[in-house]
């Protein structure tokens, strides 16, 4: 660990302190308690707000830490099978196989040789060029086909002979294969894009697509179970509905399983040590608790489904698109991220 990250964690901590109204010595016990035992990292701390001496034994032991939670879904899923999902290729074909809808996959940059289907394969700057001149569609996205968490997406419009940016800036064939390049990744893919179903876009006042999280579990006996569910709402004029630990301003809602409504909302706080219950949107101002989600039972269903297609992995966190056209499965995750929630994430954790 750098000496500039360790510095950091230090101030971060002195503003926990602070703001907990703890002593020094207490707050460095807990804090070692749950980035040691515990392995939580310290931005889940931080964001978590678990150096609160308010919360009780009880209270932490409710949480689970993404360390913790990936080493039970290592051991529930097969390694051999992770690119089932973790692959995004084949994932698209494993959906495609089985009649899951997905977002469709228009092309392909890489010098890989195994791609399925029909789909449009290139392996240099020139042949990549000729596929984002002849698209047949107007919008669309970019992204590494095994990137993780967002990175190096790029949202892309036509526009005035080149492309329109989710930044709003003018690019063109030239700057999208520089930013290509300046990544660390080299199998990249284009597929179309999706924007978010109109119940939505009234909520979050964007029109950007925002996603729900749900969580399949396959039991002993071969069944499949919607075991939790997220919707993400942006927060802003983010282009993109990532929580990253709060820093984009979104929000994670939790939503009832046998109604598909939202339960309730949770934000980081300002000073981002805690999480903070929200009951109205701050740009459109509508009541968040008891939305529905479009299509939401039908989404439980389709994940169920999903679930059956992807064994032998056990649990599986689907990133559903829910657009005007209905419900998609815009990605599978078999080391999925606990989001933030009131609920207990632990008792997930342990499942046999």
């Amino acid at each position: 660990m750098s000496i500039a990250r360790k510095l950091s964690y230090l101030n971060q901590l002195r503003n926990a302190r602070r703001r907990f109204g703890s002593d020094w010595l207490t707050t460095a016990r807990r804090f070692y308690e749950l980035t040691g035992p515990r392995r939580y990292s310290p931005n889940e701390v931080f964001m978590l707000g678990l150096l609160d001496p308010a919360l009780s034994p009880a209270d932490l032991d409710r949480c689970v830490s993404k360390e913790a939670m990936l080493a039970r879904q290592s051991a529930v899923n097969p390694r051999a099978y992770f690119s089932l999902t973790e692959d995004k290729l084949v994932f698209y074909q494993q959906c495609i196989d089985n009649d899951l809808p997905t977002p469709r996959i228009l092309g392909i940059r890489s010098d890989r040789g195994d791609w399925p289907g029909e789909i449009p394969v290139v392996n240099d700057d020139a042949g990549w060029q000729d596929l984002l001149a002849n698209l047949d569609v107007s919008e669309f996205v970019i992204k590494p086909i095994d990137g993780v968490h967002g990175e190096s997406v790029m949202l892309l419009e036509r526009s005035n002979g080149g492309f329109k940016t989710h930044a709003d800036q003018h690019t063109d064939t030239a700057g999208i294969l520089a930013e290509m390049q300046a990544s660390d990744y080299s199998h990249w893919m284009m597929q179309e894009r999706l924007h978010a179903h109109p119940d939505i876009v009234a909520l979050s006042g964007s029109s950007n697509l925002q996603t729900a999280r749900v969580v399949t579990w396959i039991d002993d006996s071969g069944t499949a179970q919607v075991i939790f569910a997220w919707l993400r709402i942006i927060g802003s004029g983010e282009a993109f509905d990532n929580f990253n630990f709060g820093a984009a301003g979104n929000f994670v809602a939790t939503i009832d399983l046998d109604t598909a409504a939202v339960r309730y909302v949770l934000g980081v706080a300002p000073d981002g040590h805690g999480l903070v219950e929200t009951s109205t949107h701050p740009s459109t101002g509508m009541d968040m608790p008891g939305f529905s989600v479009p299509h939401g039972l039908q989404m439980f269903e389709i994940a169920k489904r999903a679930a059956a297609c992807f064994v032998p992995l056990r649990t599986v966190g689907w990133d559903v698109a829910i657009s005007p056209d209905g419900i998609a499965l815009v990605e599978g995750n078999v080391t999925w991220d606990p989001l933030p929630t009131k609920e207990n994430l632990a008792a997930i954790a342990r499942l046999k």
